[in-house]
């Protein structure tokens, strides 16, 4: 599930922001990252190692900024 940091609740799932074209982009991040997954879905990917919430936080972070998918091409 998307992470986004909420100032007052601290890291909250955003659920609106799982489309087809947000995991395109997270699969993109991880790809870069080298870490291993599997998508099973349009939707829903399989991490194969433990994430934490700060990490899951940046790869949706990241996977939701064209300027940093730009500049980090696979």
């Amino acid at each position: 599930m998307p992470l986004v940091l909420d100032n007052r609740e601290g890291f909250v799932e955003d659920p609106a922001l799982l489309t087809k074209e947000h995991v395109d982009r997270v699969e993109h991040v991880l790809r870069f990252y080298d870490v291993e997954f599997d998508r099973v879905s349009d939707t829903r990917l399989l991490i194969s190692s433990s994430i934490d919430k700060d990490s899951l936080w940046n790869f949706t972070k990241k996977a939701e900024d064209s300027e940093w998918l730009e500049n980090h091409p696979l």
